[in-house]
């Protein structure tokens, strides 16, 4: 056997001592688990809210410069809404070309000319008849470029104000080309008036302005096609056409990396009338910056917070431990054989409340290991009861018919019959003892079937209250069921309510009574409860504690089986038994069987 020290030894090579290691690493992760979830939640809300309000700054820049766009693309419309209506426009306002016939040229009215010249942006203004052949032009080489087709087709298709979609020149400059329907009297007639316009100077002037030096907010303008047509940002003049499959969101909140490799927050809008991406962007380092001081505070603050936690962590874990160490100890002392050692009081109301379910604990275990050595023992009586009952009742079964003979021979003679009779008795007293002893031994097979219990109880009262006929005593049965049926083995039941009975009609005075109760019951699971009671002087108080022990009796001539018996042949029903004494006298014998053989399962 290894000594107290070996066996401490092998506990703390096995971990235990490293238990202050442990407590102090689990108190540390307790501790700092909320604090990481509650900096990560704060982290994650300071970020979403500062996303937030980039998007709103974004949006609003975004907002203010189509606001500007729309207005003068108004301009624009409000100027061919003019042109289209006045005479000079669509008649000989203008300069023509030298095959016009003379005559037909007003010198005096040139507004196609003036518009260009109010309004530079407007590289030529001409009009066309239906067929597209020129009308007026504002100055000599106003035509020199043609209108692009899939232009003209757009603004016959669409008999209104048209604007095509924008496109960049070799230049740089952006142009765009603007139609309208032009309205004669005839109302068959149609005719046409066009512009080039050069939006450069617009766009420029648009969104530059409001933008901060060194500020990394880019403003962008982008064809729907996804080619850039202009930047604030000149180092992205060449771009390529990354977020291109953005272009379909009206609008959006993205995290991306532009064409230098950047990683940006963007958004963009779609203005419906130019068929333009319009986009706005900032680097995500400026924009998040607030973030970093955030973080480096809370990288400070869960430092310091994490030596608190470790200071005290180390504290506690020595105070815990070392009472765990005493539990240990004292174990190891009982391990060796000293089962009267116990914890003594420790300090603190937790300690104290450990030793004293310790020490109730070990108390326990000795009361429960000296029933089992007593069950133990009981065990091997009755196996070995059973080996002599079997051995014993073929020769009793001889005795027992030479005696029956015998009384029968000595009927004549008094004295001789008493005593053949008392001998035959007590014979018959034995072999019910070895049949008793026998049953409690033998494992029970029970054999479940649905029936009803009344009638089992009501023959068995019958047999019984015949054989004790002399006493004069009455059997009342009182069903209270609403379930009639319930699932149980009819012999061993029988079995079961003999014992019962016999012991209810031997304690019943002369000329008393016996009552029995059949009612359902709940509790977790249904089951039928019976009661027996009868108005004899009930069991002494000492014996009520040990009334189904084996062996055990109060009576002269009883095996000390008979109520052991019932309660194996209940116990293994799955029910339970329990015997008290009544108020004004009797003994009850209360017996709980499951009433569903789905209870059992």
């Amino acid at each position: 056997m290894k000594s107290i020290s070996q066996r401490r030894s092998h506990i703390k090579k096995s971990g235990f001592g490293t238990l202050s290691s442990s407590i102090l690493t689990g108190m540390i992760l307790v501790a700092l688990a909320p604090l990481l979830v509650m900096s990560y939640q704060g982290y994650h809300c300071s970020r979403e809210a500062i996303i937030e309000l980039q998007e709103h700054q974004l949006s609003l820049i975004l907002e203010s410069k189509a606001v500007k766009i729309n207005q003068w693309v108004s301009e624009i419309t409000s100027d061919f809404g003019f042109l289209s209506a006045v005479p000079c426009a669509r008649q000989q306002c203008g300069y023509i070309d030298s095959s016009t016939p003379i005559g037909t040229l007003n010198e005096d009215c040139n507004l196609l000319e003036n518009l260009r010249q109010n309004h530079r942006f407007y590289t030529y203004i001409a009009s066309y008849d239906s067929d597209w052949h020129l009308l007026a032009k504002s100055h000599e080489d106003a035509d020199s470029i043609p209108i692009p087709e899939d232009f003209a087709k757009k603004l016959e298709t669409n008999k209104a104000f048209t604007l095509s979609d924008a496109y960049k020149i070799s230049e740089g400059s952006i142009i765009v080309w603007a139609g309208d329907l032009l309205k004669f009297k005839e109302m068959d007639r149609l005719g046409y008036v066009v512009s080039r316009i050069d939006v450069s100077d617009i766009i420029v002037n648009i969104l530059e302005s409001g933008i901060n030096p060194g500020d990394t907010t880019v403003l962008y303008l982008r064809s729907e096609k996804g080619e850039y047509l202009y930047s604030t940002d000149m180092s992205s003049s060449q771009r390529n056409n990354n977020g291109t499959a953005h272009m379909n969101n009206e609008m959006g909140m993205q995290f991306y990396f532009n064409n230098q490799g950047r990683r940006v927050i963007g958004t963009w809008k779609k203005l419906e009338n130019l068929n333009w991406i319009l986009g706005v962007e900032i680097d995500e380092e400026e924009a998040l910056n607030w973030l970093s001081i955030l973080r480096k505070r809370a990288i400070i603050t869960g430092l310091v917070t994490f030596v608190l936690v470790t200071v005290i962590a180390v504290r506690l874990a020595k105070h815990i431990s070392r009472p765990l160490r005493e539990v240990a100890r004292v174990a190891d002392s009982i391990a060796e054989g000293n089962h009267d050692v116990r914890l003594q009081p420790m300090g603190g109301t937790e300690a104290t409340a450990v030793a004293k379910g310790f020490n109730k604990m070990m108390d326990e275990i000795e009361i429960t290991h000296s029933k089992l050595t007593q069950t133990a023992s009981l065990a091997a009586i009755g196996e070995l009861s059973s080996s002599i009952v079997h051995e014993m009742r073929n020769p009793l079964s001889t005795i027992k018919m030479n005696l029956d003979a015998l009384v029968e021979k000595v009927r004549g003679d008094d004295i001789y019959k008493e005593l053949a009779t008392i001998a035959f008795e007590q014979t018959c007293r034995v072999e019910k003892m070895l049949s008793d002893l026998l049953n409690y031994g033998k494992p029970i097979k029970p054999v479940f079937e649905r029936l009803d219990i009344r009638p089992v109880i009501q023959r068995i009262a019958d047999m019984v209250k015949m054989s004790h006929s002399e006493k004069n005593i009455e059997v009342f049965i009182n069903d209270k069921r609403h379930d009639m049926m319930t699932f149980a083995d009819t012999e061993l039941l029988q079995r079961a309510f003999i014992n019962i009975l016999e012991n209810a009609f031997e304690a019943s005075p002369e000329s008393g009574h016996i009552n029995i109760v059949l009612e359902n019951g709940y509790d977790d699971l249904e089951y039928t409860k019976i009661s027996i009671t009868d108005n004899g002087p009930g069991f002494p108080q000492e014996i009520l504690a040990r009334a189904f022990q084996p062996f055990f009796s109060f009576k002269d001539n009883g095996t000390g089986l008979g109520l052991a018996n019932v309660k194996k042949i209940i116990d293994v029903h799955g029910g339970s038994v329990f015997i008290r004494n009544q108020k004004h006298g009797g003994a009850c014998v209360e017996i709980r069987i499951l009433g569903r053989e789905s209870n059992r399962e």
